[in-house]
C-alpha cells in the first residue's frame, strides 16, 4: 500500500514549514524531564522529525501515524 498522493507531496514541505519545531521540541523535553520520562509514544508523528529529535536526545521513542483515506 502506498501513501496518498497528497501526503507524499506535502510531506516534502512539512518540516520546512515547521521551522519552529526546535522550540516545540525543547518544550516537550522540559515536560518529559519534569516527569522523569524516559520513553515516548508519539501517535501523530507525521514525518517523524520530533521522534528523531527526541531519540537523538536520549529518549526511547516509538512513532506511529495512521492515515485514513
Amino acid at each position: 500500500m502506498s501513501l496518498p498522493l497528497e501526503y507524499s507531496k506535502l510531506s516534502e514541505y512539512f518540516d520546512v514549514l515547521s521551522s519552529n519545531q526546535n522550540s516545540s521540541n525543547y518544550s516537550v523535553e522540559k515536560i518529559l524531564k519534569k516527569y522523569k520520562a524516559k520513553t515516548v509514544l508519539d501517535l501523530t508523528c507525521g514525518t517523524g522529525s520530533q521522534v528523531f529529535w527526541l531519540a537523538k536526545h536520549g529518549y526511547k521513542v516509538t512513532g506511529s501515524l495512521v492515515l485514513i483515506y
